[in-house]
């Protein structure tokens, strides 16, 4: 199953896997949703290589990843598997890295401003800005999705003229991010 990443300004047919360090000092593949600290909550979901990418993520210290296979156990994901060939599959992943504005908070809902389906979200994440994590926080999101879901993102603070509303569009292709008046524009275009 293919997965992507969708940040503030990119949309990239890959996610990023870093490492964690054990206490022996070894370390692991792993992807991360939030962060660490105080009002924070980073979610640390490990990746089984292939040997390519594990060479390039030993050497270099990350590796990106397009292909994978979500494993469950009884608590939920537990870990992802890459693919060394393509996996035909109607769903794929989306590491969707939320982002706020200074002080401010984010909101994922679905098109219609309902909660996000629990079947859709496999893992979340909090960011959030000052020391005690209360000056601002949102969420950061590893969603399954199917080509046609459509999905509101509404990002708020002090945002230095960025907009505050997007629209993320899950098409056959991948994931888009449009932005509020960009998509409301294009679809006048369709009526």
């Amino acid at each position: 199953m293919k997965i992507y990443t969708v940040d503030q300004f990119e949309v990239k047919p890959s996610i990023t896997v870093e490492y964690v360090t054990r206490p022996d000092g070894s370390r692991f593949a792993c992807f991360f949703l939030g962060e660490e600290g105080r009002g924070r909550k980073r979610v640390i979901i490990p990746v089984v290589l292939t040997m390519n990418a594990y060479r390039s993520w030993y050497d270099n210290g990350y590796a990106e990843v397009s292909e994978v296979r979500p494993k469950f156990g009884l608590k939920g994901l537990t870990r992802l598997e890459e693919l060394v060939q393509e996996e035909k599959s109607e769903e794929y992943l989306v590491a969707f890295l939320g982002w706020i504005g200074f002080r401010g908070h984010n909101r994922l809902t679905d098109y219609d401003g309902n909660a996000v389906d629990k079947n859709k979200i496999l893992a979340e994440g909090i960011i959030a800005q000052g020391t005690a994590g209360r000056m601002g926080w949102g969420s950061q999101w590893l969603l399954r999705v199917r080509p046609g879901d459509l999905f509101r993102f509404h990002v708020d603070g002090r945002l230095y003229g960025h907009p505050s509303d997007y629209v993320l569009v899950c098409t056959d292709k991948g994931p888009l991010l449009y932005t509020q008046e960009v998509w409301d524009a294009e679809q006048s275009l369709k009526a």
